[in-house]
């Protein structure tokens, strides 16, 4: 989303567009291309199904809810070097990082329900007047997001300290934890990295 509108980083509301597409593009993949791309199909169409009914729920038009953030946000003028690697913004960083505490505090893997509730806790101006325009309240949508995402929660495996019963998320089976390696003292200082660390 972010690079086809030819922004530099990943904003809030992209993620918010994404959410408000899913169920579109899942319902055109293959089951095996999902499962090979991502992982656990039933888990992924149960975690859409339950965004999308939170959706229906609080009368939000996805297609509105998408089209008037695409509006609201405009194209960048970014000249994507590698379509492959884009940054997040500070503000998306922030969303992922509440998504997270979500996601720990309710000891289970990241979903798009944590993500959803996230982006609506600190909705800013243009997801407000989206969801707005949508046919719904940012409030009670994030209040059912909140339940979605604890319902959601209750009916998966649980994460206990056991490596053998641990659920694995996408991220956990694909990427690396930098902050818990950060504090548990495994990551090098970066000396002479100031100006690549001020890109991110």
């Amino acid at each position: 989303e972010a690079i086809s509108a030819r922004f530099e980083c990943i904003e809030r509301e992209h993620l918010m567009i994404s959410m408000a597409k899913v169920e579109e593009v899942l319902s055109q993949s293959s089951k095996e291309d999902v499962s090979t791309r991502i992982g656990n199909v039933d888990v992924i169409q149960e975690e859409i199904r339950r965004l999308s009914e939170c959706f229906l729920q609080h009368s939000i038009d996805a297609t509105k809810l998408r089209r008037k953030l695409r509006h609201l946000m405009g194209s960048g003028q970014s000249e994507v070097q590698n379509p492959e690697l884009i940054h997040r913004s500070e503000g998306c960083r922030e969303a992922f990082s509440l998504a997270f505490s979500h996601a720990k505090a309710s000891c289970a893997p990241l979903h798009c329900l944590h993500l959803l509730a996230a982006l609506l806790e600190k909705p800013g101006v243009r997801i407000a007047q989206a969801v707005a325009f949508a046919g719904g309240d940012v409030q009670a949508l994030h209040k059912g997001a909140t339940q979605a995402m604890a319902e959601f929660v209750l009916s998966q495996p649980q994460v206990t300290d056991g490596a053998e019963t641990k659920s694995k998320g996408l991220l956990a089976k694909y990427g690396v934890d930098l902050t818990q390696l950060a504090e548990e003292g495994k990551i090098e200082p970066l000396i002479g990295r100031k100006k690549e660390l001020l890109q991110t």
